[in-house]
């Protein structure tokens, strides 16, 4: 019985810990944006960036950031906003930045079908890590 109780502790510790780092990602919605953004953020800090998109129309979100940039991407996910397996479903990007380093960055975000070539409305992300 003690095994149990211990065991079952463990892993409630566990999981509210996990969640608890989730709740201190901040969140920025790209759909909010006209133009550009500020983001300022820490070394070492992440935040996540989301946007609407629809595939099935041929459009994408394309991502430009200059070399040597002080923030990485790293993680790109998308989450179905639809019901599971209807054609044309929407679905919101996911995007996970990490500050690498103090300084600043802008990052461009333009939501365009590939064939056409740039849209006239980017989004910019400036970055400002310190």
């Amino acid at each position: 019985m003690k095994n149990t109780f211990l065991t079952a502790t463990v892993l409630m510790f566990i999981t509210s810990c996990s969640v608890q780092k989730g709740e201190h990602t901040k969140i920025y919605n790209l759909d909010d944006v006209s133009s550009e953004l500020t983001i300022k953020l820490k070394v070492d800090e992440t935040i996540q960036l989301t946007a609407a998109a629809n595939p099935s129309t041929g459009y994408s979100w394309n991502i430009t950031s200059p070399e040597g940039c002080n923030v990485d991407l790293v993680k790109e996910d998308s989450k179905n906003l639809g019901e599971e397996g209807i054609v044309g479903a929407p679905i919101r990007n996911i995007y996970e930045y990490r500050g690498t380093s103090t300084g600043e960055c802008i990052v461009e975000f333009d939501y365009n079908r590939s064939w056409e070539g740039k849209s006239n409305q980017p989004k910019r992300v400036k970055f400002i890590v310190k």
